[in-house]
């Protein structure tokens, strides 16, 4: 009922409006049993405009548990922002399979480029045979020269962003995307050699071969911030890209 009334809408207008195609007594009568259709909340949702998961509460059901009041604010703080989630957000999210943290799965990137290339007649093999160097140079590129298109003839964003930082942010998830590839190749290459010849207190030989890229690097991280706990936290990995960008 609160984002209704933020909304500027009712139980009874939603029962009332063509885009919604359930009657106000279905609708209160899912609300009353607590379960609403998938097709029921989506329709909802985008004559709103509003992301269904903060309709139904998914986002900010964790605050419901916090124990720490700031953890909890912090959890329901999109109820205060309802115009920072629009529709667009959960449509943007179906497309691209965008993680939590804002970084573009694989799949969903894959799918795109391969949307992209089938314009040109170009195939999604033809890309997948290129190196991991190749691919980002490419991809950084098209999305580089598509930037000024897309400023020319939309001066804001879905969320009402005019600045340019929004409009390439794209370009930041691909670099940041780079650096974690990075330092995958170098955890799994670099770090497990070093590791094998001289494993760290808590790690033998064997615990070496078995584990993954993601847990030597998380290893690594963990133990230079144990060591540099009483000064200043220095990425591990930062003289590493420094020297990569040099080459």
């Amino acid at each position: 009922m609160y984002i209704l009334t933020k909304k500027n809408s009712s139980i009874r207008k939603l029962g009332a409006v063509n885009e919604i195609s359930f009657t106000e007594k279905t609708i209160r009568r899912a609300l009353n049993n607590g379960a609403m259709r998938p097709e029921l909340v989506k329709q909802i949702a985008i004559y709103l405009n509003i992301d269904s998961t903060l309709l139904t509460g998914e986002m900010v059901k964790k605050a419901f548990s916090a124990r720490n009041d700031i953890y909890r604010k912090m959890y329901l703080s999109p109820l205060k922002h309802l115009n920072d989630y629009p529709y667009f957000r959960e449509e943007q999210r179906e497309l691209l399979t965008v993680r939590q943290d804002g970084l573009f799965e694989t799949g969903g990137m894959s799918e795109t480029i391969k949307r992209i290339l089938a314009l040109f007649e170009v195939s999604y093999t033809q890309f997948e045979k290129m190196t991991f160097e190749q691919q980002y140079n490419f991809q950084y590129d098209l999305f580089n020269a598509m930037i000024p298109v897309v400023k020319k003839h939309f001066k804001e964003d879905a969320y009402g962003h005019k600045d340019d930082y929004y409009f390439e942010s794209i370009l930041i998830d691909l670099d940041v995307y780079k650096e974690w590839h990075d330092d995958m190749e170098y955890s799994d290459k670099d770090l497990r050699q070093s590791y094998m010849e001289n494993p760290p207190k808590g790690l033998t030989k064997e615990k070496v071969k078995k584990m993954s890229k993601e847990e030597l690097f998380n290893f690594e991280v963990n133990l230079q911030m144990e060591e540099n706990e009483d000064t200043e936290f220095e990425d591990p990995f930062a003289t590493i890209y420094a020297n990569r960008k040099k080459k």
